[in-house]
């Protein structure tokens, strides 16, 4: 008896991961996008804790805690519509800062990039004597 060549088609091999192109692009897109702004955040932490530890331009500010402090109408209005920060931010060391006092010979320049660093301060001003 001739054996008959069968018809069954062997089994494929499943591949475990397929992916196309367009989907390898978008992803890499997206993993690039949160990790700029992860980058721009850590940049920004940065730059204000350079400027909090620099005593020789603000020799004093104030910051509320965020584990003690919520936005609560106890404080300034001003300070509770600004007084969060990313979350980001919060989780690489950064805090919120209520005042700042500088020196008053410190330079117009300096002062406005003390406001520009820190936006949601509410009183930014050369100290008292």
């Amino acid at each position: 008896m001739p054996t008959e060549p069968s018809n069954a088609e062997p089994p494929k091999r499943q591949r475990r991961f397929q992916f196309r192109l367009r989907t390898l692009l978008i992803v890499v897109t997206l993993l690039c996008v949160v990790g700029g702004y992860v980058a721009s955040q850590a940049r920004i932490v940065q730059e204000r804790q350079s400027w909090l530890a620099d005593k020789t331009t603000i020799w004093s500010y104030t910051t509320l805690d965020s584990a003690v402090f919520s936005c609560a109408s106890e404080f300034q209005n001003a300070f509770a519509s600004n007084c969060h920060i990313p979350i980001i931010r919060t989780r690489l060391g950064d805090k919120p800062i209520y005042s700042i006092e500088y020196d008053r010979n410190t330079p117009e320049k300096t002062q406005y990039e003390l406001r520009r660093v820190f936006p949601e301060a509410v009183e930014i001003k050369a100290a008292q004597e």
